[in-house]
């Protein structure tokens, strides 16, 4: 457990840059509420994760307010 922490540490120093960046751009992402519209917010991590080959979808139930799901395998079940 001690070397994965270390991993993800060393990781997270490493793109320590690129991940303020995402986030101060994710809170920049205008998401009022009301009415409680997340479609810019929603598009930002869509980007974010088509930029990468990321597989993921979009649930919107309300157009205004999608949901971005995604998965990913781990090493175990």
């Amino acid at each position: 457990m001690k070397n994965l922490k270390e991993q993800l540490t060393r990781w997270i120093d490493e793109d320590r840059d690129k991940i303020i960046g995402f986030l101060c751009d994710f809170v920049r992402a205008k998401s009022p509420n009301p009415p409680g519209d997340t479609t810019l917010a929603a598009a930002h991590v869509a980007s974010f994760l088509e930029a990468h080959a990321l597989p993921f979808r979009v649930i919107a139930p309300q157009p205004t307010m999608p949901n971005i799901v995604g998965s990913f395998m781990g090493p175990t079940p």
